[in-house]
Order: structure tokens, then sequence, then C-alpha cells
């Protein structure tokens, strides 16, 4: 595209060459998966660390956003969400429907987006995370602030390379290993246990089926996708 543009330039442009010998071509590259799920032992290193054993939030690095920092990516391990949709998550998108615990994901609210129609889904909070105590931590900030972000203290744009600075400093440092590996991780996981492809797509907000199996899938029952979930 580049060397295309600049070609372009130099005939159009500058005049400096009578044609563009790029012009009409296409190079199609295939797409190769570079990010791979995190195996047990790299999970288990990364969670064994005092942040997450012992919840000690680091004093001196705010970019993970205090409490952020502990839970954005036990979150993530538990629904396969995008670290921006849950760096964008206000208290509101903490709520139940059906009577299930739920994470929302929207762009409703002013300063959200999502990355697809697609993204927009409700994901049942998994029970490990109500244990760890999400419920109560959310209750606590709605208490401060009923309309306002879930993670008062963080700035959206540095908890992705916090967490990459993070986990290279605990000895993760594997080139495709990242945050966005635990959606490969669930996506696995929900595979092995024989969840349905429209589960799947529903769990993570991924395409499926075009538009009309969207609509179908947006309906689907709440505590399906939480049987699925657990």
């Amino acid at each position: 595209m580049y060397v295309n543009t600049l070609l372009r330039f130099a005939c159009v442009e500058l005049e400096i060459i009578p044609k563009n010998p790029w012009q009409g071509l296409a190079i199609e590259i295939p797409k190769t998966v570079t990010r791979k799920p995190w195996k047990d032992d790299e999970l288990h290193k990364l969670f064994s660390q005092p942040l997450f054993q012992a919840y000690e939030i680091p004093a001196k690095d705010r970019t993970g956003g205090g409490p952020a920092a502990y839970w954005i990516p036990i979150i993530g391990l538990y629904t396969g969400a995008r670290i921006g949709e849950l760096a964008q998550l206000r208290v509101s998108d903490i709520t139940t429907e059906d009577g299930i615990h739920i994470i929302k994901i929207t762009d409703d609210e002013e300063g959200q987006k999502v990355k697809t129609n697609a993204s927009r889904r409700s994901i049942p909070i998994h029970s490990e995370l109500i244990r760890l105590g999400l419920l109560d931590y959310a209750e606590d900030i709605r208490k401060e602030n009923p309309t306002g972000s879930l993670w008062p203290l963080l700035n959206q744009q540095t908890i992705s390379p916090w967490f990459s600075k993070y986990r290279r400093g605990v000895g993760l440092d594997a080139k495709w290993l990242d945050f966005h590996s635990f959606r490969h991780t669930v996506r696995t996981r929900l595979a092995k246990a024989q969840v349905q492809e429209k589960l799947m797509d529903a769990i993570t907000g991924h395409e499926t089926g075009g538009s009309t199996g969207r609509k179908v899938y947006t309906h689907l029952d709440i505590r399906g996708l939480q049987a699925a979930v657990q």
C-alpha cells in the first residue's frame, strides 16, 4: 500500500515516471493465527502472583488503575472479553438479566464503543468471579458513583500496556501471549466442552450466521449462556 501510494504520487503529481507499474496489482497474503491460548502452567504462573493471591495492588505503577489491575485480567479469563470492553465498563454494566448476574458489553454510554454489532452482548458472570467478590466490589463503587466507571482510578488507554509490562515482569514474555490470548483460551475451553458455536459467539462477541442468525442469537436463553460459561 505504501509503495503503491508513493508510485502513484510520482506518476500523477510529480510526473517523473510515465505510469504507475503497481496500478491494479493486488497482493494476497494468507491470514495466520499469531496469538495462542494460555497454557495451564502459564495461567498458574500469572495468577499465583501476589497481585492476585493477596490483592497487592501496585502502588507505584498507577497505570493499572488500582483495583482494575486485579479484576480486569481475571474477568478476561472468565469471559473472553476484549481488554477495551472491560476497561470501559461502568457500574451499571454489572447488572442482572432474568435473575442472572451479567456483565453488559455495550456502547450505550459516552466514551463506550464496541468493535462490531455482535460485540454488544450480555455475559453471565461466572460463579468464581462472584466468589472472589466482583459483585461486592461493584456495589461499593456504585455507592460512591451510581453512574460512573467501574474503575474510577483507571485511564482506559493505559491498561493494555500495563498488562503487557506486568506479564513480562513475571517471566511471561512469549511473543504471541497477551491479554487477547484470553479470548483464545476461552474459545478453546468452550470448544473442548462441546459448547455450540452460536453460544460461543454469543459469549465472545463474534459474528455468527449473518444478521438473521445474530438476531436469533440475541434472544437465546440467558440460562443457556450461563451453563456454557460455567
